[in-house]
């Protein structure tokens, strides 16, 4: 994983510690659930001990069962 000395992550290796898709960090700001990234170039960073505020790997809503 690439890290500036600042302690940043570029947004995918971000996605890849928490082990999600880099939408869900998408969402995970919106939320208010991590901090905004930093942008630089046009691309996103985010520091790298930032962490959800909450348990953020279980679903907040039930998906529904599609019928077979």
């Amino acid at each position: 994983m690439s890290e500036f000395s600042t302690g940043r992550l570029p947004h995918s290796a971000k996605a890849k510690q928490q082990g999600v898709s880099t939408k869900t960090l998408d969402r995970w700001v919106e939320q208010g659930r991590l901090p905004p990234p930093d942008y630089v170039a046009g691309r996103k960073y985010h520091r790298a001990d930032s962490r959800p505020s909450i348990d953020a790997t279980k679903p907040t809503r039930s998906v529904p069962q599609r019928d077979k």
